[in-house]
């Protein structure tokens, strides 16, 4: 699936997915367009929230990666396994070399919480 698939699918303007999925129009924009490319692992995570929209609760949000990688109480390896994120980029985010854009972290916190609902 691409980002022009998936904008199909949900039948959204892309101010409306923006806003969906806390991400700034700007960007969705230039996805869209071709002018910046979208990491596979960003599409999966956005097709996830996406197709299980309706079974979220409220999700408890987390401010930043450390917080999340907390929470998930997992190594950096298998951080990077679940999401599909290059381990060097999963690296980088733990050392504070790279920002990670909150909605991205979002989305993260998302498949997290749905995955690992307490029944």
């Amino acid at each position: 699936m691409d980002f022009q698939e998936l904008k199909n699918k949900m039948q959204m303007t892309l101010k409306e997915m923006g806003k969906f999925f806390n991400i700034p129009y700007r960007t969705i924009q230039d996805w869209s367009a071709g002018v910046r490319t979208l990491a596979p692992y960003i599409l999966s995570l956005m097709n996830y929230k996406w197709e299980h929209k309706d079974s979220s609760e409220v999700v408890e949000e987390v401010a930043n990666f450390q917080e999340l990688k907390e929470k998930m109480n997992f190594p950096l390896t298998k951080i990077s396994e679940y999401f599909g994120i290059f381990y060097k980029n999963v690296q980088k985010w733990n050392t504070g070399r790279a920002v990670v854009p909150d909605y991205v972290i979002s989305l993260m916190n998302y498949k997290w919480e749905c995955e690992n609902k307490k029944i």
